[in-house]
């Protein structure tokens, strides 16, 4: 094998390496003072830690972005609402994180955000219609997209109408994580792909959660299964799901 070829075929397999994701989602149950120390210490972890390293954070409850994060460049098409931020965590060998974040409502407290290490291409942002509840935000990454969603509390009776919106309005592939507020086999979207969590999620500050409220759904492929990371800094575990 040549050179040129040798290389073509190494850039190939680094392409694959990236479609294939390792994607967290996490309810950081925002609502007090500690949005800070829970960045640095446990979104950060969710990055670094070697059994979990994830590519792309999908977060509810997130707050404000992090003391340390610093205002981006300015991004094309940014949508209205949506903050870019980079954060280069709390040392100098962090590399820099990509924050896209929309504030909902009057309260921070119920911010969305996507976190990733790899700038993406587009930051998308879609709104049911006559609809107060929380949009759905997403960014693309080699040609698929990734959106957080915090369904409405109390049975997540949006969350179907947010899934569709995301299958009607994006053109790529996608994947839509966050906390749902029911359970997965809830849902009647066939043929659309549920990827729920091996164990429940919530409520993560009882010795026995009982709910699986946090996975994903994707427009295509194979079923993956969440695993629940024990980080007990609110009232949801995070999420991870590899390979994706």
């Amino acid at each position: 094998m040549d050179r040129n070829s040798l290389l073509g075929k190494v850039s190939n397999l680094h392409f694959e390496r990236r479609l294939r994701m390792n994607l967290v989602t996490w309810n950081m149950e925002g609502g007090n003072d500690s949005y800070t120390n829970k960045w640095r210490n446990d979104v950060l972890r969710l990055f670094s830690q070697d059994d979990i390293k994830a590519d792309v954070c999908c977060l509810q409850e997130c707050g404000r972005p992090p003391g340390s994060a610093r205002p981006g460049s300015p991004f094309p098409n940014l949508p209205p609402g949506v903050e870019y931020y980079t954060w280069g965590g709390s040392t100098s060998r962090e590399t820099d994180k990509h924050i896209f974040i929309y504030e909902w409502g009057v309260n921070p407290r119920c911010s969305l955000a996507v976190v990733s290490n790899e700038l993406p291409t587009r930051v998308q942002l879609f709104e049911i219609q006559n609809n107060p509840l929380r949009p759905a935000l997403g960014i693309e990454l080699y040609g698929r997209c990734y959106f957080t969603i915090h369904a409405k509390s109390g049975g997540g009776a949006d969350a179907i109408d947010l899934i569709q919106l995301v299958n009607n309005s994006c053109n790529n592939p996608w994947i839509v994580a966050g906390d749902f507020n029911r359970e997965p086999n809830t849902l009647n979207i066939v043929p659309l792909i549920i990827c729920p969590p091996k164990t429940p999620t919530y409520n993560a500050k009882h010795v026995h959660p009982k709910s699986k409220y946090d996975y994903l759904v994707k427009s295509n492929g194979n079923q993956i299964i969440g695993l629940a990371e024990t980080i007990n800094a609110s009232d949801h575990f995070p999420v991870l799901f590899r390979d994706l």
